[in-house]
């Protein structure tokens, strides 16, 4: 159950992120300011939701099956550290 959780959050946010980034970089003009609208923010809203959902899912099946308090501490900060992803990117995204 707990690495189902990890997993569901890990996987939703690798698929959605990004696409959520092409649609919000869509409607950018030529002149405009905003961080999404230029290449190194797109790259950063992608780069941000890959590595955090590969890492959160890896940390966070082992702090699942891991029996030590250590363990569930890495499993309660992989589901945060995906849940600082969204929020990181949906700032950026809706700057």
């Amino acid at each position: 159950m707990a690495t189902g959780a990890v997993w569901l959050g890990a996987g939703l946010t690798l698929m959605l992120l990004p696409m959520l980034t092409m649609s919000a970089g869509s409607d950018c003009e030529i002149d405009d300011a905003r961080f999404i609208c230029t290449d190194g923010g797109r790259d950063t809203v992608v780069y941000i939701a890959v590595y955090t959902s590969l890492v959160a899912a890896l940390a966070g099946t082992w702090g699942a099956f891991s029996r030590r308090l250590l363990g569930r501490v890495v499993w309660g900060a992989s589901l945060a550290a995906l849940a600082v992803a969204w929020l990181v990117n949906l700032l950026i995204i809706g700057e």
